[in-house]
């Protein structure tokens, strides 16, 4: 699990049934709302909401970032490449980073807009024509939101 307060689970072996949850807190008058994300029912209706909206964040129209492994990640780079000099958007900075497990756009070089759409995320170009944006810090959230 993650140490994450706001973590979606990313495997679902990691979402449990409701049913079990109410066995679980019997004896108390309320079940914690973190438990309540980790129930397979919330895991579904947050699925149908990332899917009607597009895997877009409807307050800031931030992705939803597709996580890749790091051996997915370095077959864009030459082999043996483990640390990117990654650009940041907006500000002109560069970054040393290493490669690692985590959440990334892969997209064309051509499509992908610096903009404030993705102001402050790191991004680096790869050999292979694709720009890889490192979306670590961002995850999207589906609370407060109906799905009728």
């Amino acid at each position: 699990m993650s140490e994450s307060i706001f973590h979606s689970p990313s495997d679902d072996n990691e979402y449990i049934p409701y049913s079990a949850l109410i066995n679980e807190y019997r004896s108390y008058n309320r079940i914690p709302y973190r438990r309540l994300l980790f129930t397979k029912e919330w895991g579904e209706k947050r699925r149908k909401i990332l899917e009607r909206d597009n895997n877009t964040c409807q307050s800031c129209n931030k992705e939803k970032p597709r996580m890749h492994s790091r051996r997915t990640i370095s077959a864009n780079f030459a082999p043996g490449t483990n640390f990117i000099r990654w650009n940041v958007v907006g500000n002109n900075r560069f970054i040393e980073g290493q490669i690692k497990h985590g959440f990334y756009w892969l997209v064309s070089t051509k499509k992908f807009k610096k903009s404030d759409k993705y102001d402050g995320y790191m991004y680096v170009n790869t050999p292979s024509g694709s720009t890889l944006i490192n979306a670590d810090s961002f995850q999207l959230h589906v609370h407060h939101k109906s799905i009728f």
